[in-house]
């Protein structure tokens, strides 16, 4: 009996020192040696399954190396999160609901940033068929709460589960409609927007993408389904109690130009009813609880409180966002829709009359004659202007077009702060007026000057992000036309708020590593400054960028003699201390690693410092020569050729 009280002791002993030293473990995750890596994931993994407290974080953790580069980390994770989820000693329909029950205990503790990851997993389990059709049928019991005891949780859960599987196969979509139907247009999709929208997800992914996905299959504007989804929209745009509105109203959309026939027919009806429900609850009077009217005197007849007023415009204020939000939206997906879908039809059309005109010229033609075959690429050139000039000319620079009407009350807006005061709807026009700006070259032209006027003059942290995200937008539809604005994008790294400076790096490293925009050594100084950033997450953000952009070619010892003397140049902006440039130079100088490269910077160092106008520059170049010539250690001395210039 002492024995097994002393064993329970040391167990409970072991289980607080392991506790103890889950920092250590998640630190390991973060090593350089893969072996250190390996090591921690079979801890983390061992710990989790014999719950030991504090295992929960180290499993988000984890999720961050599914995405590494090297093949030996993601597979190391990706066998751990298996083993997790997996492993049980029972059989049948018993080990599906224990490997479901293993999943949704996982998923209440994720962050929400770290679920598309997870659904990466997931996705890969399917297609390899750990995720079986047992798990799936279980699944739906549960998402329909046919297994006694589900709670609701359980059930929004398991349909959330269900949509990833089914984004993998389709036919786990396509296989049970009807049941999708029932629960996310019945009552429970009307108490639960949520799971309304997961449901038109769950639908969408019926499309089998491995098959055709070009043709299939669509929804007529009239059928019941359709209709039941336009009237529940309808509904919830005037619920105000609705959290996810914006998610609701994505979903709808994305139904509509996904799986209906004639989108922009039921977009434009759903416009033009809106906007008549929104003019009759805006002008329906607001009445004061404690003055009712008397029976002689009519509502409107009465003068409105100060309360009442501002009430009202909160109504006002808050119908229009959603609004702008939606019309934004639609004219995305109509742009989409023109270059993807109605393309893919009118060629589909040109190739059936093509191949017909083939077949009557080889019936008519000349024994030693071919047939044209330069039909097919003017066909589709032909294709490709009449659908430039529908997006062009016909969406939003129409002024019959119901876009062009929406484009006056938006500008209305932007241009009346004053009156139009709410944060959320300056936000939402000035969204609603980007996506305009990418659907026409010709109107982006026109008001790209009043976008970087609304940031200049703008303190308002949300409306400033927003066009940060914007101009990326823009860059990536017109990157020669957005040349010229460049500028304004990097000099966005120098705001005092933090959450800006972390959008603005979050784009620029993309754009940069995209391609999208032209690398200037001048404005990657800009950059190179935030490796020194006070937030960690911008420096590390950065940090990740410079190591990236070291293994393309050579384009950072190319521009690096730029960044080194913009750093000290007075004329860029205000020179940084001493200390701080060294600790930048010391950062970049490290990833340049090939002795190649290293002597042709050294040459590139030595012009730069003939051409250099302060001490601080010239200091700075020294300096990074002779961190260079600790890489070399062959040739100790390379500073004369700096030297000889002085």
């Amino acid at each position: 009996m002492m024995k097994k009280v002393e064993l329970l002791e040391d167990s409970i002993e072991f289980s607080k020192v392991f506790t103890r030293a889950v920092p250590k473990i998640l630190d390991m995750l973060d090593s350089k040696t893969i072996l250190d890596i390996y090591e921690a994931v079979d801890l983390l993994t061992t710990g989790y399954i014999f719950g030991v407290e504090g295992m929960e974080v180290g499993m988000q953790k984890m999720l961050l190396l599914v995405n590494s580069s090297e093949k030996g980390k993601r597979d190391s994770v990706s066998n751990a999160y298996k083993k997790v989820f997996f492993t049980t000693n029972l059989t049948g329909r018993a080990r599906a609901v224990k490997i479901i029950q293993n999943l949704l205990r996982f998923i209440q503790t994720i962050e929400h940033g770290n679920f598309p990851t997870l659904e990466c997993l997931i996705k890969k389990w399917v297609s390899t068929d750990d995720m079986d059709a047992l798990i799936i049928q279980v699944l739906f019991e549960m998402f329909t709460m046919k297994i006694e005891g589900t709670t609701t949780e359980e059930s929004n859960l398991a349909l959330e589960l269900l949509v990833v599987c089914s984004s993998s196969k389709a036919s786990i979509a396509s296989a049970n409609l009807n049941i999708i139907v029932m629960a996310g247009f019945g009552e429970r999709g009307r108490r639960n927007p949520r799971l309304y929208a997961q449901c038109l997800q769950f639908m969408m992914n019926s499309i089998d993408h491995n098959a055709n996905p070009k043709y299939y299959e669509r929804y007529d504007c009239h059928s019941s389904i359709v209709t039941n989804v336009f009237d529940m929209f309808m509904k919830f745009f005037f619920q105000t109690l609705l959290p996810e509105f914006e998610l609701v109203a994505t979903k709808t959309f994305e139904f509509f130009y996904t799986l209906c026939q004639r989108p922009h027919i039921l977009c434009q009806k759903m416009v033009v009813d809106l906007l008549g429900d929104m003019l009759k609850t805006i002008k329906k009077p607001t009445v004061s609880s404690a003055s009712p009217p008397s029976a002689s005197q009519s509502m409107s007849s009465q003068p409105l409180l100060p309360s009442q007023k501002k009430e009202d415009e909160t109504t006002k204020a808050f119908l229009l966002t959603r609004f702008l939000y939606i019309i934004g939206y639609i004219t995305s997906k109509e742009l989409i829709f023109i270059d993807v879908d109605v393309y893919n039809s009118m060629k589909h059309i040109q190739e059936l009359e093509g191949c017909e005109l083939i077949e009557k010229e080889r019936s008519t033609a000349e024994p030693q004659q071919e047939p044209d075959e330069d039909l097919g690429t003017s066909a589709d050139a032909n294709i490709a202007d009449l659908i430039y000039e529908i997006y062009e000319e016909g969406l939003v620079n129409d002024k019959q077009s119901l876009l062009r009407v929406m484009i006056k009350l938006v500008l209305r807006i932007i241009k009346n702060p004053t009156k139009f005061q709410s944060e959320h709807l300056q936000c939402a026009a000035i969204l609603a007026l980007v996506r305009f700006m990418c659907v026409s070259r010709k109107f982006c032209d026109s008001y790209m000057q009043l976008l970087i006027k609304i940031f200049i003059n703008c303190n308002n942290t949300s409306i400033k992000s927003n066009i940060i995200i914007s101009l990326s937008d823009l860059t990536l539809q017109y990157p020669q036309e957005m040349k010229a604005w460049i500028g304004h994008l990097y000099l966005t790294l120098q705001e005092e708020n933090e959450e800006i400076r972390l959008i603005a790096v979050k784009i620029i490293t993309k754009l940069i590593l995209q391609e999208m925009i032209p690398i200037q050594g001048k404005m990657l100084k800009l950059l190179a400054t935030c490796i020194i950033d006070p937030s960690v997450d911008i420096k590390n953000m950065t940090c990740q960028f410079f190591k990236e952009l070291s293994t393309k070619s050579n384009i950072l010892w190319d521009i690096l003699p730029e960044i080194i003397s913009n750093l000290a140049d007075t004329d860029v902006n205000t020179s940084l201390p001493k200390e701080k440039r060294r600790t930048i130079i010391e950062y970049i100088t490290e990833l340049i690693d090939e002795d190649r490269q290293i002597e042709r910077l050294k040459e590139k160092l030595a012009m730069r410092f003939r051409e250099s106008h302060t001490e601080s520059q010239r200091s700075d170049i020294v300096y990074c020569v002779a961190l260079l010539n600790c890489k070399n250690e062959e040739d100790e001395e390379d500073l004369s050729i700096i030297y000889e210039f002085h």
